[in-house]
């Protein structure tokens, strides 16, 4: 791209000074011939005087006569001979040509006869320092002055000439044959060669100002363009050094590299939040490793303490034995309801899909409201419904969701506080309540209801994992719904559980009349699937 500026710049500038001195030189001719017939039309006509005056010599003897008429006074030998008119006189000569033009008389010898130098007066120009042999035309040219146009030609019997004794000043010079010799026009090229100059200069100045200008220009474009790479550096660098909220600021589609940084963007955006699902999954699991080691280790340590008392007979009598080895059953069955509930929410975060088939959720709401209480007689546990409300789901984890809450509300309530259940169907959704007097939740243990391990207040901690509600919220996000809880310090808690609603005749084979739809013409046995058979209703908070 440079080169090729420097290319066109140089091209311009030959053209324009080329152009220019087709021009000063043309028009340089022209005032030479001007002044050239001037001086021929004033020797022909005392040529033409002399012979009108009787005078043969302009014929007879032209070398001679033209040479007289440069030396010979008006009186005189030739008095007899000669008429009585003017003669050759390079004042009269000097009036018809202009002060630029320099005009010699020569003899057929080159002798200088008559010499009108150019310049002032006082100081008048050097002479041209003529060759020995100068080409010479027999008549002047025929132009005018001003008519010459196009490019230029130089005439073959122009030629330039320097100057005697000055040293860079140079001649155009004409010359055009009169009787008895040579008239020499010149006039001066150093005007033309200063105009010519002084271009030259200009045109150098000029091009490395535009090459500068357009170099610079350029460079900015190019600077500008290249901003968003920068940008991208910068950002690039960053989130080297873990930065991963930094964006490409400079993205637009209004250019190939605007659209690559709102690419880059996109990709950044997913990159940040892979990573953020990677930590907090990370941190995730080192909370739940951690939890887990802490509720796995307190079992077996009672496990391990019992049966090092009965290995080392500290229990005298076999009553004494007997409790300590139900104590040591007792911590087992924990333990293994803890490793159940660990090992279903393992299934659920790998996200291995449920068997889904319609089901009516009011039934499987009922037998759970049915065997919480044959479980705690106690208990007031009511039940409200408005009909079948069928979902499409796993028959055996909706029943241990509501089983789940149940057991949530009897654990971690006091004794005798009533439970109310409602399965409901607003707008596309199942919705699940179970609702207890209790003494309620405030805003931060609501929103830390749902997680692994934990169990609340004092005043709701009962037995249990604190993995109960966890698997109410799994279950329900891997139907393809949410759980949720409405509650306040002293005013009871609401948890409610909304599963997407189904329609029976239109997705699904055809309902049990127990409530779970038939396959293979067999009902699912509840709890039973993957592996789970043995998997019971887990324990609360």
């Amino acid at each position: 791209m440079l080169l090729l500026l420097v290319a066109g710049l140089v091209t311009t500038d030959v053209l324009t000074s080329s152009s220019l001195r087709s021009f000063l030189l043309g028009r340089l001719d022209e005032q030479i011939d001007v002044s050239q017939n001037q001086g021929y039309a004033y020797i022909s006509q005392v040529y033409q005087r002399d012979l009108a005056a009787g005078d043969r010599a302009p014929v007879t003897d032209p070398g001679t006569w033209l040479a007289e008429l440069g030396t010979r006074p008006p009186g005189g030998a030739f008095a007899g001979r000669r008429p009585a008119a003017p003669r050759l006189n390079s004042s009269v000569l000097a009036a018809r040509l202009s002060d630029d033009s320099y005009s010699e008389v020569l003899s057929s010898s080159g002798k200088v006869i008559v010499k009108v130098p150019s310049g002032l007066a006082g100081n008048p120009d050097p002479a041209p320092a003529l060759p020995r042999v100068l080409p010479v035309q027999h008549t002047p040219a025929p132009r005018v002055f001003g008519r010459n146009h196009g490019p230029y030609a130089p005439e073959s019997p122009s030629i330039d000439v320097p100057a005697v004794g000055a040293n860079g000043t140079h001649y155009r010079v004409h010359a055009v044959a009169v009787p008895g010799g040579t008239l020499v026009t010149a006039i001066s090229l150093d005007p033309t060669d200063r105009t010519l100059a002084s271009l030259t200069h200009i045109e150098l100045y000029v091009s490395i100002g535009v090459m500068i200008a357009l170099l610079l220009l350029v460079l900015w474009i190019v600077r500008l363009g290249l901003r968003p790479l920068d940008d991208m550096t910068e950002t690039a660098g960053a989130i080297a050094s873990g930065d991963l909220t930094r964006r490409i600021r400079r993205a637009d589609d209004r250019s190939e590299v605007g659209r690559l940084g709102m690419a880059l963007n996109g990709m950044l955006s997913q990159i940040e939040a892979a990573f953020g699902e990677r930590t907090s999954s990370e941190a995730r699991l080192r909370r739940f490793v951690a939890d887990a080691s802490h509720e796995l280790r307190t079992p077996l340590t009672s496990i391990r303490g019992y049966a090092e008392l009965l290995r080392k007979g500290a229990f005298d009598t076999e009553e004494e034995r007997r409790r300590a080895a139900e104590r040591i059953e007792g911590e087992a069955s924990r333990m293994g309801l803890l490793v159940d509930d660990l090992l279903l929410l393992a299934r659920l975060d790998q996200g291995r899909p449920l068997e889904l088939d319609p089901v009516d959720l009011h039934r499987v709401v009922a037998d759970a409201v049915d065997a919480a209480r044959t479980k705690d007689g106690s208990r007031p546990v009511t039940l409200g419904v408005e009909g079948p409300v069928w979902v499409r789901g796993d028959a055996a984890r909706l029943r241990q969701i509501v089983d789940n809450l149940l057991q949530n509300a009897s654990v971690h309530t006091p004794a005798a506080t009533p439970v109310h259940v409602e399965v409901v169907r607003e707008g596309p959704n199942a919705v699940v309540r179970v609702a207890d007097e209790g003494p309620g939740l405030d805003a931060e243990q609501a929103a830390r209801v749902f997680d692994r391990f934990y169990r609340g207040s004092e005043a709701r901690t009962g037995e249990g994992t604190g993995l109960g509600l966890s698997i109410v919220a799994a279950l329900a996000s891997a139907h393809g719904g949410r759980a949720g809880v409405d509650t306040a310090p002293g005013a009871g808690a609401v948890f409610a559980v909304e599963i997407p609603a189904a329609d029976p005749e239109t997705t699904g084979p055809s309902p049990h009349p127990d409530g779970v739809a038939v396959r293979d013409g067999k009902p699912p046995v509840v709890g039973a699937g993957d592996g789970d058979e043995h998997l019971a209703p887990s324990v609360r908070r």
